[in-house]
C-alpha cells in the first residue's frame, strides 16, 4: 500500500512539474509576440493584420491608434502561409472578434499549411476544440503534432536562456517588429496584369476559407500585399486571387503607386520595409479603413486610457531606438516622423542616399559646417514638448 502511495505521489509531482514547465515554456516561446494580445483581455480590436514578415515589419498598430483611433494587432510572422493565417484568425477571433481581417497574399502560392514557426504562432493560444482542429489540419500525423500538445518536447532546451525578462517584458508594438536599416532595393519588375492566372493552391483554398469564416462571423475581409519589389510569380497568383475576390465581392487594397521609396524605405534589398516605409503603408491603411470601410470608433473612455498608456510606452520605445542607433543613415530614416525635429550640422558632402533621406525629414534644420566635431552632429528633439531627446556625433 505504501509503495503504491509513493508511486502515485511521485507520478503526481512529475505531472505537476511537466504541466508547469510546459506552461512556462509556452509563455517564453511566444510572450514577446502575443503578450500584449492576451494581456488586453478586456479590450476590443477593430482589425487584425495576418500574413508574412512583410506584415510583421510593415504595419504599426500603435500608429493606427494614435492617428485614427483604430485598435489593431499585427499577427504577421516569418513566411506564414495563408492556411496558418486562417487558423490564427479563427483562434484570435474567439478571444477578440475584430471588425476587419486584413490578409497578406505574399505566400499565396505556397502549397503548405504551416512552417517551422508554428510554435511561435500557436503555443500561446489556449487549447480548445478550434486549436485541436487546427493542429489536426496542419499536422495530420499525431507524431508531428504531439509537440504542440506538450511544448516541453520542443522547448525544453529554452530553460538555458530564460530569466525574469522572458516573462515580464513585452515590446509595446502590438505584435509589430521594427527592422532598422536602409538598403537600396534591387531593380524591381511590375508584372503586366494580363499574366495567366494560377487556378489552384493551398493558399487560394484557404483564402476562400477566410472569406467564408469572415462572412459567417460578421467580419469584413480585406486582402492586400505590402509593397515590395514585385516578382513575376506573385503577380500570377494575385490575378487568380483577384478573380476569386471579384466573384465574392471582397475588397483588395491596392496601395498608391510609389507609396514607398525603394531607395530609402527598405530594410533589405528585395523584401522588408524599414520603419520609414512601414509608417507610410500604415497611414495608407488607416485612410482606407476610415474612408473606404466607413470606420467609426466604439472605444470607451476606460479602454482609450489603456491604449493611450500603451501609446506612451510605444513612443518611449521608439525614442530608445533613435537614441541607441549608431548608423547615420538609419538615424535620418527614423527621423522621417512628425514626432521629432532635428538640427543637423554636416562637416562633409552628403552621400546620395543621405541627401534623399534628409529630404524626407519633416522637421529639420540643416547646415554645412566644416568645423563640426566628426562628420556630423545631430540634436534631436521631441515635437510634443520641444525637449531634447539626444545629441549624436558621427
Amino acid at each position: 500500500m505504501k509503495r503504491l502511495l509513493k508511486i502515485s505521489v511521485t507520478f503526481l509531482f512529475l505531472l505537476m512539474g511537466l504541466t508547469v514547465s510546459t506552461l512556462l515554456l509556452k509563455k517564453y516561446n511566444t510572450y514577446f509576440k502575443f503578450g500584449n494580445f492576451f494581456k488586453d483581455d478586456d479590450c476590443g480590436y477593430d482589425a487584425y493584420f495576418l500574413g508574412s514578415s512583410h506584415v510583421l515589419n510593415g504595419i504599426f498598430p500603435m500608429e493606427l491608434w494614435e492617428k485614427y483611433g483604430i485598435r489593431s494587432y499585427n499577427m504577421g510572422w516569418n513566411t506564414t502561409p495563408t492556411a496558418t493565417s486562417y487558423w490564427q484568425l479563427r483562434l484570435a477571433s474567439k478571444l477578440h472578434k475584430p471588425k476587419y481581417a486584413f490578409v497578406d497574399i505574399f505566400f499565396m502560392d505556397q502549397n503548405i499549411k504551416c512552417n517551422e514557426y508554428a510554435h511561435q504562432l500557436f503555443d500561446y493560444f489556449p487549447f480548445d476544440g478550434v486549436k485541436n482542429e487546427a493542429l489536426k489540419d496542419m499536422f495530420p500525423s499525431f507524431k508531428d503534432r504531439i509537440e504542440y500538445y506538450f511544448p516541453f518536447i520542443y522547448c525544453h532546451n529554452n530553460w538555458a536562456y530564460m530569466n525574469m525578462k522572458s516573462f515580464t517584458e513585452i515590446e509595446p508594438t502590438k505584435g509589430a517588429e521594427l527592422r532598422i536599416d536602409v538598403k537600396n532595393a534591387q531593380v524591381f519588375l511590375i508584372t503586366p496584369f494580363d499574366y495567366d492566372a494560377q487556378k489552384e493552391s493551398i493558399g487560394l483554398e484557404y483564402s476562400r476559407k477566410i472569406i467564408d469564416f469572415c462572412r459567417s462571423n460578421d467580419i469584413i475581409p480585406v486582402f492586400f500585399c505590402v509593397p515590395y519589389p514585385e516578382q513575376e510569380k506573385l503577380a500570377k497568383w494575385k490575378n487568380a486571387l483577384l478573380e476569386i475576390l471579384a466573384e465574392e465581392n471582397v475588397a483588395y487594397l491596392e496601395f498608391p503607386e510609389n507609396i514607398v521609396d525603394f531607395d530609402t524605405d527598405m530594410y533589405d534589398q528585395n523584401s522588408h520595409l524599414n520603419p520609414s516605409g512601414a509608417r507610410k503603408v500604415t497611414d495608407s491603411i488607416g485612410r482606407f479603413i476610415v474612408d473606404s470601410l466607413g470606420f467609426s470608433s466604439d472605444c470607451g473612455s476606460a479602454e482609450s486610457e489603456k491604449w493611450n498608456a500603451d501609446l506612451d510606452l510605444y513612443r518611449k520605445y521608439y525614442d530608445s531606438k533613435i537614441d541607441e542607433e549608431t548608423k547615420l543613415e538609419n538615424v535620418f530614416m527614423l527621423l522621417n516622423d512628425e514626432h521629432y525635429s532635428a538640427e543637423i550640422s554636416m562637416g562633409r558632402e552628403l552621400l546620395p542616399v543621405e541627401k534623399k533621406l534628409l529630404e524626407q525629414i519633416p522637421h529639420c534644420k540643416f547646415k554645412p559646417n566644416s568645423s563640426v566635431e566628426g562628420n556630423c552632429q545631430i540634436k534631436i528633439y521631441r515635437s510634443v514638448d520641444g525637449s531634447l531627446l539626444c545629441e549624436k556625433h558621427f
